[in-house]
C-alpha cells in the first residue's frame, strides 16, 4: 500500500457504519487501475480524517471554554454568598464583631450567620438561641429567626428563639418586632410570642433582663423544664428526671457553681439530685 505522509492510529479510524457508507460512493474509473483508485480511496480517507479530528478539537475547545465559564460562574456565587457561621458551645459565651463593628453576645449553645461580602448592603443576621445585640448606626439591621424578624436602625437589644418561642427586650433606642403582627417596643418594653400565639408585649423585669451576660439566670413564673433546659447548656450536663409535674420557677440561678444552681432551685421544691459525672438525677 502507499503513504501519504500522514498518519492516523485507532483514535482515527471509522465505525463499520462510516467506513461502508464511503465504499458505497466510491467509484472506480474506466481509465485508472485498481492501485491508483485505492490510492486516491486513502487520500480521501487521510482527508475525511483530518476533518474529523479538526471538528473534534473545535468542539473540545468549546467544551472547554464553556467548562471554565461554569467554573468561574459557581466559584462567584459562592464567594459573594458563603456565610459565616458562629456557634457557641454549651457552658460558654462567645462575643462576635460585626463587619460594621456591631457586637453579638452569644449565649450557650447559641448560633448566628451572616454574609461578610454583602454585608455593606444587606445587613443581616440569622439566629437560632439567645443573643444580645450592640448594633452601630446605619442602614436597616435585621434579626432573622424561626418564629419572628426584628429590625433597628441602630440600638441594643436581647433576642430569645428557642422551640417556638420568642421574646425580645429593647434596652435603648426603638425595635420593631414582627412575627404575625408587629409591635415597636420602645426602651424597657419587651414582647414575646409562643407556640404560633399572638405577638404581645409583656411587662419586662428591667434590672434583670440581659444578667445571663455576668452569669445569672432569671426566671418568672417559668415552667421548670425550662429551666433545668437552661442549666444543661450552661454547665454542659445531662439532667434527667420523671413526672415533675406542672412545675414553675420564680428566681435564678448562677452559673458559678452547678451545685449551688441545683440546690438553688430544686431545694424550695424538696427536690433532691444525684450527681454521676455529667449526668445529675433529679430525685423526689
Amino acid at each position: 500500500m502507499s503513504t501519504t505522509g500522514e498518519k492516523y492510529d485507532e483514535e482515527d479510524a471509522y465505525s463499520s457504519e462510516e467506513l461502508t457508507k464511503l465504499l458505497v460512493n466510491l467509484r472506480v474509473p474506466a481509465i485508472k487501475t485498481k492501485e491508483q483508485a485505492w490510492d486516491n480511496f486513502e487520500v480521501r480517507l487521510v482527508g475525511e480524517s483530518k476533518a474529523a479530528k479538526k471538528r473534534s478539537l473545535n468542539y473540545l475547545i468549546y467544551a472547554i471554554a464553556a467548562s471554565i465559564a461554569l467554573l468561574i460562574g459557581i466559584s462567584s456565587w459562592f464567594y459573594y454568598n458563603k456565610e459565616t457561621k458562629v456557634w457557641c458551645p454549651p457552658a460558654q459565651m462567645v462575643t462576635v464583631t460585626l463587619p460594621d463593628g456591631s457586637q453579638i453576645v452569644l449565649n450557650a449553645v447559641s448560633t448566628i450567620h451572616f454574609n461578610k461580602r454583602s454585608w455593606s448592603k444587606t445587613r443581616l443576621v440569622q439566629l437560632e438561641g439567645e443573643a444580645f445585640f450592640r448594633v452601630k448606626k446605619g442602614r436597616q439591621f435585621e434579626v432573622a429567626t424561626k418564629t419572628g424578624k426584628i429590625m433597628v436602625l441602630g440600638t441594643t437589644f436581647n433576642v430569645f428563639s428557642r422551640d417556638n418561642r420568642l421574646e425580645v427586650y429593647c434596652e435603648t433606642g426603638k425595635v420593631r418586632v414582627v412575627s404575625g403582627n408587629t409591635i415597636l417596643l420602645s426602651p424597657g418594653m419587651k414582647a414575646q410570642t409562643m407556640n404560633g400565639s399572638k405577638l404581645q408585649i409583656i411587662k419586662a423585669e428591667q434590672k434583670h433582663e440581659g444578667l445571663w451576660q455576668q452569669g445569672d439566670f432569671w426566671f418568672k413564673n417559668a415552667p421548670l423544664t425550662d429551666v433545668i433546659t437552661e442549666m444543661e447548656r450552661q454547665f454542659d450536663v445531662t439532667i434527667k428526671y420523671s413526672n415533675l409535674g406542672n412545675r414553675f420557677y420564680t428566681g435564678y440561678f448562677s452559673r458559678r457553681s452547678l451545685i449551688e444552681a441545683l440546690s438553688t432551685v430544686l431545694c424550695p421544691m424538696q427536690l433532691k439530685f444525684k450527681i454521676e459525672k455529667k449526668t445529675i438525677q433529679i430525685i423526689k
